[in-house]
């Protein structure tokens, strides 16, 4: 028996996934980028793929920090590119979000997202900790 989920009817089980996941203290450090694997999700239907993330990191010092999931692949036809800039000598824990859509997937496609970190201003390196969000699939035309 199909499910509902909002006002698209789906004959799948779950098209969407809620997760978090430790990211395991990979270290970006001054003037570079770093890239850490999300997950994969299987399209279970023709549609879109929209991806809400936010990601928690931390640094000791003065540092700037850009996110965002734009080197998936395959690469999103949308997406957010957020920075924080921290102005302050302590030790910091902070977090940014970062959203992602992807139109005109075909059912059965594969997509996997990607965090991409760069780290800039002069500081020390920043530690990628974990990210949680939200993925799900709309129908195309839904």
């Amino acid at each position: 028996m199909p499910r509902i989920f909002g006002l698209i009817p789906s004959d799948e089980p779950m098209p969407f996934s809620q997760q978090f996941s430790n990211i395991g203290g990979g270290t970006v450090g001054n003037s570079a980028t770093g890239t850490f694997s999300v997950g994969t999700f299987t399209m279970p239907f023709a549609g879109e793929l929209f991806a809400d993330l936010t990601v928690v990191y931390s640094w000791s010092g003065f540092q700037h920090v850009m996110v965002g999931i734009q080197l998936s692949t395959p690469a999103p036809t949308g997406w957010s590119q957020f920075q924080h800039l921290a102005l302050q000598s302590s030790t910091l824990r902070s977090q940014l979000p970062m959203y992602a859509t992807w139109s005109n997937l075909a059912k059965g496609q594969i997509v996997t997202l990607v965090l991409w970190g760069w780290v800039g201003g002069g500081g020390p390196s920043v530690a990628f900790e974990a990210i949680s969000g939200t993925v799900r699939a709309t129908r195309l035309g839904a």
